[in-house]
């Protein structure tokens, strides 16, 4: 059967409601560089820390990045500094370090939905699709009234021609009150396309 195309496709939605590149990598401060310490790290890791406030300050990215390196390599467990750290490879065009860097966090359990946010986001560009539906997934639990995350869940699924789980997926944001008129639109459109391609 002929399959009419919606009037928003897949990759267009995913442009829009993915976050675009000044999202991903908000502007840096320097006040996202707040690190808990022991007593005998403090002095070199506050001397570390204030290294790469300064660097930040005065826009020298290589300098914020070295800095925030080796605070990673004392505190490997301080989200907030691979975070920070990440989007600065991000703003250098370097994504797959950026990647990187954020797949080997340890303690998944303890990440926030801002760094799951991110990395999702990063999945979903490098095609990593699997990977970015279980990040969101798991933002979905965090925040089950998202339509962001929901809607994440099923356009990886979607992208990955899984066109079961996709429609129950785009089924699921559509239980999601007050949706944007165009969201709707599209969501509906491909529950359609979907039921024929089942």
């Amino acid at each position: 059967p002929i399959v009419k195309e919606p009037q928003m496709s897949v990759s267009q939605v995913t442009e829009q409601l993915a976050l675009s590149k000044s999202t991903l990598a908000p502007p840096i401060s320097p006040s996202s560089m707040h690190i808990n310490t022991s007593n005998g790290e403090l002095r070199f890791v506050a001397g570390l820390q204030d290294k790469a406030r300064l660097a930040l300050q005065s826009n020298d990215i290589p300098e914020a990045i070295q800095a925030l390196q080796a605070l990673l390599a004392a505190k490997p467990f301080d989200h907030s500094s691979r975070l920070l750290l990440a989007r600065l490879y991000y703003q250098s065009g370097q994504p797959d370090v950026t990647l990187n860097l954020l797949q080997v966090a340890p303690n998944e359990d303890e990440l926030s939905a801002e760094f799951l946010s991110f990395r999702a986001s990063l999945y979903s560009e490098a095609s990593e699709h699997r990977y970015a539906i279980d990040d969101y997934k798991v933002l979905s639990r965090l925040e089950p009234n998202n339509v962001r995350w929901q809607l994440g869940i099923a356009i990886a699924y979607d992208q990955l021609n899984d066109y079961a789980d996709a429609k129950y997926a785009y089924e699921q944001v559509k239980l999601i009150r007050d949706l944007p008129t165009n969201v709707d639109t599209f969501i509906a459109e491909r529950i359609s396309i979907l039921k024929e391609l089942i």
